[in-house]
C-alpha cells in the first residue's frame, strides 16, 4: 500500500556514497537498509539497459546488447510495474531521453508502465534535480496515490572534465569540488554525482512537505560503475579494488 520509488541512479558507485560527495544517499544508507553485495552487469553495448533488465523484470539481457530491439514487443507480466498496476498502482518512467532513444517508449510499455514522461523538453533538462524543481513534473509525480515511480537519472553520465556542460553547471552550484581531490575527472564526477543527491535531497524534502514521505519508500540502486573515467588507476585507488575492471 506504500507508494514506491525505484531510482536508478546512472553511473553512481559506492565511491560517491559518503558525506562529502553523496550526503543524502549517505544518509539513506545509514537510516535505512543498506545492500553492500550488489554488482551491475556491464557486457554487450548499453550497461544502463541492462540494469533496467534486471530491475524491472529480474531477467539478464541478452549478451549481444540487442535488449531494446528483441525485447520491446514482449510481454513482462511478473515485472515490478505489471505486479503494482495489478493492484492498484499508477506507474510511470521518468527519463531524460526521448521517448525514441534506444526504443524506451516502447520498452517502457513492455515493462508495464502506464506512462514514460521524458524531461528532453524542459528547461535544465539533463540535470537531475529538473524533477522536483519543475513543479508541473513534480506534480505529475505525486499526483495519483499510490504511485509506482521509476526514476533513471542523468547527471552523472560521462563525460567528466570541465568542458562538459553539466560539469560546468554542477561546478558551479558546488565549488569545492573543484579542488576535492588531485583528479580532475574524479573532482568532476563527484561534482556531477552531488547534483543526483541534490534530487534525491530536494525529492525528500517535497514529500515531507506534501506528507506522503511516511508512507513512500524509497530504493536507490547505481545502474553500473562510472566506467567513463578515463583514467582507470585512479578509479581503481579510490574503489580499493585490484586492477581487474569486472570488480567494480
Amino acid at each position: 500500500g506504500k507508494n514506491v520509488i525505484f531510482v536508478l541512479m546512472e553511473s553512481i558507485d559506492d565511491i560517491a556514497c559518503n558525506e562529502e560527495v553523496m550526503p543524502n544517499l549517505y544518509r539513506m544508507s545509514k537510516e535505512g537498509i543498506y545492500f553492500s553485495n550488489m554488482y551491475a552487469s556491464i557486457y554487450g553495448t548499453a550497461a544502463t539497459a541492462n540494469s533496467e533488465m534486471g530491475t524491472n523484470v529480474g531477467l539478464y539481457a541478452p549478451l549481444d546488447g540487442s535488449l531494446v530491439y528483441s525485447f520491446s514487443d514482449n510481454y513482462f507480466p511478473c515485472s515490478l510495474a505489471a505486479r503494482l498496476t495489478d493492484v492498484g498502482y499508477t506507474a510511470r518512467q521518468y527519463h531524460y531521453n526521448v521517448p525514441g532513444f534506444y526504443s524506451r517508449d516502447l520498452m517502457n510499455a513492455a515493462f508495464g508502465y502506464q506512462e514514460y514522461v521524458s524531461f528532453a523538453n524542459y528547461e535544465n533538462a539533463t540535470m537531475d534535480t529538473v524533477l522536483i524543481e519543475n513543479d508541473e513534473l513534480y506534480g505529475k509525480f505525486v499526483q495519483e496515490v499510490p504511485f509506482f515511480n521509476y526514476i533513471i537519472t542523468y547527471t552523472a553520465h560521462l563525460s567528466y572534465n570541465l568542458s562538459n556542460g553539466d560539469v560546468a553547471r554542477a561546478m558551479r552550484k558546488h565549488p569545492q569540488y573543484e579542488a576535492m581531490t588531485g583528479s580532475e575527472e574524479m573532482n568532476c564526477y563527484f561534482a556531477k554525482a552531488r547534483i543526483t543527491d541534490d534530487m534525491l535531497g530536494g525529492l525528500m524534502e517535497r514529500l515531507e512537505n506534501d506528507g506522503l514521505l511516511k508512507n513512500t519508500v524509497i530504493i536507490a540502486i547505481g545502474d553500473h560503475y562510472p566506467y567513463g573515467i578515463e583514467d582507470k588507476e585512479v578509479l581503481y585507488a579510490f574503489s580499493g579494488v585490484e586492477p581487474y575492471e569486472q570488480l567494480l
